[in-house]
């Protein structure tokens, strides 16, 4: 993998990150699903949001990806073991790595809801109680950290280059905005898609405030994890709500607050 071609993709990187922002927050705003009540509110929640996103690229991002991929000779190299021997065969290179970083995440993601302590850290992105765009990138820092660090270390031990995880991220950025966008999909698009990826109703199950609900549908891409490892709801929650009961009150809702979270 050339240092150009690097450079493309941490622009085609930046790219669909900001533009996938704009697009969905036009969207939003010229066709809400759920209406906040009034545009001071949705600003306000926006911003927030926006304000521990800025945390996360400075702590996560930065200061611990930057470490890890930051260098093009480690995102670049191949670390000769279990899959180096794909090597020539960047394609299946780079298809054996998404799958295997998808059902590192659908594991990740379940253990964060199933282990107290990581509850605590993950309950920073379940305690929104309006899902739009901004939702998306609602995480503690220490979560995001951990979860740079768990894809270092499974690409490594697979032998998998890190520009995979690059790649990887002008999928999934896009992706994970929609599930958590404001807006109205086509059902029949939804219906269809959900079979091989997580869509976004088959995502906002999971933010429901039933415990029954939010405890399933884990996928970040692909949806057959739930489907194989018993974890499935395919019915859309009855009520329109979605957070974390208890958790409604700005003092939860701040950007101080949401850091606060995981120690309160």
């Amino acid at each position: 993998m050339s240092d150009y071609v690097l450079t493309l993709m941490r622009g085609a990187y930046f790219g669909t990150l900001f533009g996938g922002f704009i697009f969905f927050l036009m969207w939003e705003a010229g066709s809400p699903r759920r209406m906040f009540a009034n545009a001071a509110a949705r600003r306000q929640h926006v911003l927030r949001n926006f304000g521990l996103f800025v945390l996360v690229v400075l702590i996560a991002d930065i200061a611990v990806g930057m470490v890890l991929l930051g260098a093009s000779r480690w995102i670049a190299r191949s670390p000769g073991t279990l899959l180096a021997g794909l090597d020539e065969w960047w394609p299946l290179q780079m298809l054996a790595g998404i799958v295997a970083i998808d059902f590192l995440y659908y594991w990740w993601h379940r253990a964060s809801h199933a282990v107290p302590v990581l509850w605590r850290i993950h309950r920073v992105h379940h305690s929104d109680p309006h899902l739009d765009v901004t939702s998306g990138t609602r995480f503690h820092p220490i979560e995001a950290s951990i979860s740079v660090g768990l894809v270092v270390v499974v690409l490594n031990a697979l032998g998998i280059p890190l520009w995979v995880e690059l790649a990887r991220t002008l999928v999934v950025n896009p992706l994970v905005m929609a599930q958590h966008a404001n807006v109205v999909f086509p059902a029949r698009w939804d219906a269809r898609l959900r079979r091989l990826i997580v869509t976004p109703e088959f995502h906002r199950v999971h933010h429901s405030p039933s415990r029954a609900e939010h405890d399933a549908n884990y996928g970040q891409i692909f949806s057959c994890w739930d489907r194989w490892f018993g974890t499935l709801r395919e019915t859309p929650s009855a009520v329109g709500d979605v957070g974390v009961a208890g958790m409604e009150s700005a003092r939860w809702q701040t950007v101080s607050g949401m850091m606060a979270t995981p120690f309160r």
